[in-house]
């Protein structure tokens, strides 16, 4: 049991690391190609105005990462 324990702990961490890995990159390229799709609608709609208005969505989301990024 000294002997194998120790190897198989190794090889299952491994295997859990790069399984990790793996789920991680395919969310975020999941991720990249919703925020191509919504880069592609963005586009096609009409701009916001010179003045700086948007949509309440994207005030809210501002509004959020202000208040998550001040300290």
């Amino acid at each position: 049991m000294a002997w194998i324990v120790p190897v198989a702990i190794f090889l299952l961490a491994t295997l859990g690391t790069f399984g990790i890995v793996w789920m991680w990159k395919r969310r975020t390229l999941r991720m990249a190609g919703v925020a191509a799709g919504n880069r592609r609608q963005r586009h096609n709609r009409q701009r916001p105005s010179a003045t700086g208005e948007s949509n309440p969505q994207d005030a809210a989301l501002r509004e959020r990462i202000r208040r998550e990024t001040e300290y």
